[in-house]
């Protein structure tokens, strides 16, 4: 074959290849970075969610049944599984006119670090709520408050309903993001350390609101 002939097969052959090899690459790096986006399911306003305690392995659960004593609202304790008694609604709650117990996922709107949310909860339709007046149903502490749920279907809640999202890391709360849950007014945060209620809570741990960001004030979105 002419030298010609191998010097052109060479000038078109040589680069397309490079750009076959580069492409291929490309490709594959894509796909593999898709599928890990794929593979992370971020929390949008308006979502149905389960939240289960890291340190437990329990799910935030609540009932029609109200505390004996204390501000004798409903009840709030973690279950050691999942049930409708444990599905909650995760809202905006800077947004109050646009609280819906029939809302959908609200689309690329992510919950992000520092959000202000507002948890209902389905069966009931009552908000996570918590205050300064009343103390831990059974746990002793001077720093260690109520947590109840409280409202009426329908009721847009009030400032006792608010809780910031704290992240562990990142910037998007996901099914796998460890977080906190700061009650905005007293500051204090969503916590449980394995103590139970009496039988009038049907034995389930008890969650009440802590002063210290420990581990046992650490939470998951489950997707499982």
């Amino acid at each position: 074959m002419p030298r010609s002939i191998l010097s052109a097969l060479c000038f078109v052959l040589v680069p397309g290849l490079l750009f076959l090899g580069l492409y291929n690459f490309r490709t594959v790096d894509m796909a593999q970075l898709l599928q890990v986006n794929a593979d992370v399911l971020f929390v949008d306003f308006g979502s149905t969610i389960t939240v289960r305690h890291a340190s437990t392995g329990s799910y935030l659960h609540s009932h029609d049944l109200f505390y004996p004593a204390g501000s004798k609202q409903q009840q709030v304790a973690l279950a050691p599984q999942r049930s409708e008694a444990t599905e909650w609604r995760i809202y905006n709650s800077t947004i109050r006119e646009m609280v819906d117990e029939d809302a959908l996922p609200v689309p690329n709107q992510p919950v992000v670090a520092g959000s202000t949310v507002m948890l209902r909860h389905i069966p009931t339709g009552k908000h996570l709520h918590s205050h300064y007046d009343h103390s831990a149903p059974v746990s002793r502490g001077r720093y260690l408050k109520e947590v109840t749920a409280y409202g009426i279907p329908g009721y847009a809640g009030d400032g006792n309903d608010d809780w910031v999202v704290e992240l562990t890391g990142g910037e998007i709360l996901t099914a796998a993001s460890p977080f906190r849950l700061r009650h905005k007014d007293t500051g204090y945060y969503l916590s449980s350390r394995g103590a139970f209620l009496p039988q009038w809570g049907l034995g389930l741990q008890e969650v009440f609101c802590s002063q210290h960001a420990r581990d046992d004030a650490l939470w998951i979105i489950d997707a499982s």
